[in-house]
């Protein structure tokens, strides 16, 4: 299997993670890119179904060597030694240990260093070109010996990354919400201010909701959630899934056009109705309809509820329709009179 394409496309923890939800063996190559260039060193990751095993900046197997080097933690004089007792297709950070030389929290230290010292530089680079052969051989030379989930190395590299430049867009965003994805959820190492997020996530609440109860800053908290969806632990949900059962604004919103909607109709019937300037007087057509003044429209639609408005609103046209025929009757007994 080989795999190519560049990080801008495809973001560096989405890589690690369709790694290890494909539980893919092999080797990960990955180069800075600067504009159209290639800059820096080529960055080497090796997986065993899923598992990062180790890293490096080199292909010689030395990688390891010099870093114990560098921490006093292997001397120069035993170490044609020790690499020529080492037996084949054993890490040589296990080797080590089983010599006492190393301990366990050494070996720990060792390859959390060997790992965020390569995605560190890589999750600064504005864009790096990556492909991944499958069943490339492993470098027992540069492995400590402990493997861990190529999601868990997310984590502690989002953490100390300052420059989020390519990674703005990946965010979630305010209008969303942060949702605990269901099942068993993974155990890790978290800070308080993640335990913060995913404790308040449980209830599905937004971003922005988030960020006020905490009283942290909302971009804050987005790096907290982008960090935690990318290691399986919340989701990103739209906000309209966590408004719908609330208040329902729609209508609401529909309640309040209809009010203003029947009070301008009241208002047009009463304008252009030919018995509005003489209704507004009390004067009476034909003696059959009486008419009374107007009522104050504006403080009893404020005052009534949704059906009082209505119901006002067809009581109010019946009597104009009722005072136009009054009017009509009123005209033809005149005309004729008039005839006779």
């Amino acid at each position: 299997m080989i795999l190519q394409g560049l990080t801008s496309e495809f973001s560096l923890p989405e890589l690690f993670k369709f790694l290890q939800d494909s539980q893919q063996t092999g080797r990960l190559s990955l180069k800075p890119i600067e504009g159209k260039k290639l800059e820096g060193r080529a960055h080497f990751f090796w997986f065993e179904k899923g598992n990062l095993l180790a890293a490096s900046s080199r292909l010689d197997g030395l990688g390891l060597l010099h870093i114990l080097q560098e921490r006093s933690l292997l001397r120069t004089v035993t170490l044609s030694r020790l690499l020529r007792q080492c037996p084949p297709r054993v890490a040589l950070g296990k080797f080590l240990q089983e010599r006492a030389i190393l301990t366990s929290k050494q070996l720990k230290a060792l390859f959390a260093s060997q790992i965020v010292r390569h995605t560190r530089v890589l999750l600064k680079a504005m864009d790096v070109r990556f492909s991944f052969n499958a069943h490339y051989p492993f470098p027992y030379l540069e492995m400590t010996g402990i493997k861990i989930r190529a999601t868990d190395i997310t984590l502690p590299s989002l953490r100390v990354l300052k420059d989020w430049g390519n990674l703005l867009d990946k965010l979630p965003n305010l209008e969303s919400g942060l949702k605990c994805m269901p099942g068993e959820i993974p155990a890790y190492r978290l800070h308080s201010k993640e335990k913060d997020v995913l404790r308040l996530a449980k209830d599905g609440l937004p971003v922005s909701k988030i960020a006020s109860v905490l009283k942290l800053p909302t971009l804050e908290v987005r790096k907290i959630g982008f960090r935690l969806i990318f290691v399986g632990l919340v989701k990103e949900v739209p906000l309209t899934q966590f408004s719908r059962p609330a208040t329902q604004p729609k209508r609401q919103a529909s309640k309040q056009v209809s009010n203003v909607f029947l009070s301008k109709l009241s208002n047009y019937l009463q304008k252009t109705s030919p018995l509005a300037g003489a209704s507004d007087k009390g004067t009476v057509w034909g003696g059959d309809v009486p008419q009374k003044s107007a009522p104050n429209r504006s403080t009893e639609i404020a005052n009534r509820d949704k059906t009082a408005v209505k119901n006002y609103a067809a009581k109010r046209v019946k009597n104009v329709i009722d005072a136009d025929r009054a009017k009509r009757r009123y005209e033809n007994s005149n005309s004729v009179t008039k005839r006779s």
